[in-house]
């Protein structure tokens, strides 16, 4: 399995948690965890410079598309370039997968909202009937 593979089945989990439990402190985890995700799945140019020292000299950039050599200056700002290039094409996809999550997050309230007056609708009708009618509103348990 792949990194992302991985870490979208994690938090998919962790939504269903929250969904179904409706735990805060699950829904805080959650969005700190996709901050974190965020925040580390950004491409860094202090990343990308440990990969291009890292790199051995024959996979660096020694020359031009057109067959000019280049200094050793030269090279390693390319080196650079490109490694830096490599680091947000394999980032992005990581990156959405925390956007989502708190997206989620966000709207996940309004859809239990809608949900919950619709259970609790009957109840309240109920409660009202009995008001009307003189008498005193049944005794509901708290579960």
């Amino acid at each position: 399995m792949t990194d992302t593979t991985i870490l979208g089945l994690t938090f998919i989990l962790i939504l269903a948690l929250e969904w179904r439990y409706r735990w805060r402190v699950v829904r805080v985890g959650a969005a700190v965890l996709a901050f974190l995700v965020w925040f580390l799945s950004q491409p860094s140019a202090y990343r990308a410079a440990r990969l291009a020292m890292a790199m051995p000299p024959a996979e660096r950039v020694t020359q031009f598309p057109g067959g000019r050599h280049l200094s050793e200056y030269e090279s390693g700002v390319l080196t650079m370039k490109r490694v830096v290039s490599d680091d947000i094409e394999g980032s992005w996809n990581i990156s959405i997968i925390p956007v989502g999550v708190l997206v989620w997050l966000a709207c996940s309230p309004a859809f239990r909202r809608n949900g919950m007056r619709a259970v609790a609708e009957p109840a309240v009708r109920e409660t009202q009937q009995v008001e009307n009618q003189g008498g005193a509103a049944p005794e509901r348990s708290r579960e």
